[in-house]
């Protein structure tokens, strides 16, 4: 609640300043997060921050855009945070170099209410567990240990019906397309990419094995 209140009156001043200053008509502004809620329930959502279920990345969106985005507007959009990569670069009429925002997708048509469908093939999360991949109200999680789940969010927003075994063609369908953007290092056209985030479909790595290593390393070191 403390957050909230912060957040209100701080977004408070910043249009208080943008009046003051001439701008408040010529300024885009957004109010959103970068995860969902530390430690606390966020139901109907699953889980928390940090995690790869819903509740560790769904978030509001909120825009404001004198002239351009018609208030009280929504979206059915899935959108990500990268996304503001290319939706800046459209507003600014600036081509992206081709080995950049390999995942950023402009929601400028969303905002200006032009979509005429979805904005991108597949939505892609990356959590410490694993990797997601979203289409339409399909959702496929890969958990590092090897485990595979499969969730439709329309019918299932709290991810408590793991599908997996009885929908296997649409599980193999997002299988495949999360492999091609690995395989690629990316989820949008242009050259492949190195990817930032090391995942093996195969092979279930240690809970902490990495950071155990580098605490011993360390202590090796100062022994010596």
């Amino acid at each position: 609640g403390d957050w909230v209140y912060q957040g209100d009156h701080m977004l408070g001043r910043i249009m208080e300043a943008l009046e003051r200053n001439g701008q408040a008509e010529n300024t885009l502004i957004i109010a959103t997060g970068d995860n969902g809620a530390a430690g606390r329930s966020y139901e109907p959502l699953r889980d928390n921050k940090s995690s790869i279920y819903e509740g560790g990345h769904r978030e509001p969106f909120v825009a404001r855009w004198p002239g351009k985005i018609k208030p009280g507007s929504t979206s059915d959009q899935v959108i990500c945070l990268n996304d503001l990569f290319a939706t800046c670069a459209e507003i600014l009429g600036k081509d992206l170099p081709p080995d950049a925002a390999e995942d950023s997708v402009s929601i400028l048509p969303a905002l200006l209410g032009k979509d005429k469908g979805p904005i991108r093939e597949a939505t892609v999360h990356q959590a410490p567990a694993g990797l997601a991949i979203r289409q339409g109200d399909w959702k496929l999680i890969a958990l590092r240990s090897g485990t595979k789940e499969l969730y439709n969010l329309k019918d299932d927003l709290g991810e408590t019906r793991n599908l997996i075994d009885t929908r296997k063609d649409q599980g193999q369908k997002l299988e495949e397309l999360l492999k091609s953007y690995i395989a690629k290092g990316r989820s949008t056209p242009g050259p492949a990419q190195k990817n930032e985030f090391d995942f093996s479909w195969d092979k279930e790595r240690e809970p902490g094995k990495k950071k155990r290593k580098k605490r011993e390393d360390k202590k090796d070191k100062g022994n010596k």
